[in-house]
């Protein structure tokens, strides 16, 4: 339908971010509030290591500095970037330092053409710039989520206790007797 959001409103994902961006790396999370197109109230927040060599920033936050288009997409176990898209830009950074993670469309600006790009700012001197990304990537993915245990499973380690606890019930026959003459009792344990 025309007008309506592409999005979806899911579950909080958490998606984890491992990225090589020229000599740069990103590393952290990213909560995501929705599946499909994203907008910028669909990031929940972030938390991001970036580094070059020895030298790192982390920026934390709750809402990307920039996000427009709708290249920014996330599924239930991907979120994805769109380097295709023409004026699109995804730009995550700390008000308080330099330090960002951007992903920018290809662009025209007056006569000039500029080529799609992935960028890592850790101080102003040092940063990693990858030119020329193509197409939908992968920019970050949601951790497996832990196997729930199936009813038969259930049942199985159930009967299995409850064999136990009347195998540990059971009578034990008396090894000896006190008095002469005796007889040791018969039954089911003989």
């Amino acid at each position: 339908m025309v007008g309506m959001p592409t999005h979806v409103l899911a579950v909080n994902i958490d998606y984890v971010v491992d990225r090589t961006v020229g000599s740069a790396t990103v590393k952290g999370t990213i909560t995501v509030g929705g599946t499909g197109s994203l907008v910028a109230s669909d990031i929940i927040s972030f938390s991001l290591e970036l580094a070059i060599g020895s030298s790192t920033a982390t920026i934390i936050g709750t809402a990307p500095s920039n996000l427009s288009g709708t290249a920014l997409s996330a599924t239930p176990t991907d979120l994805s970037y769109d380097f295709s898209q023409t004026s699109a830009t995804f730009r995550l950074t700390d008000p308080s330092s330099v330090a960002a993670w951007t992903l920018v469309g290809p662009f025209q600006s007056g006569q000039f053409s500029f080529p799609s790009r992935e960028t890592v700012i850790v101080t102003t001197t040092l940063f990693g710039v990858i030119v020329g990304p193509t197409g939908v990537q992968v920019i970050a993915t949601a951790p497996a989520a832990a196997p729930i245990p199936e009813p038969s499973t259930m049942i199985l380690l159930g009967s299995g206790l409850v064999g136990l606890a009347a195998w540990r019930m059971r009578p034990v026959a008396p090894t000896k007797c006190r008095h002469k003459g005796c007889q040791l009792p018969t039954g089911w344990w003989s």
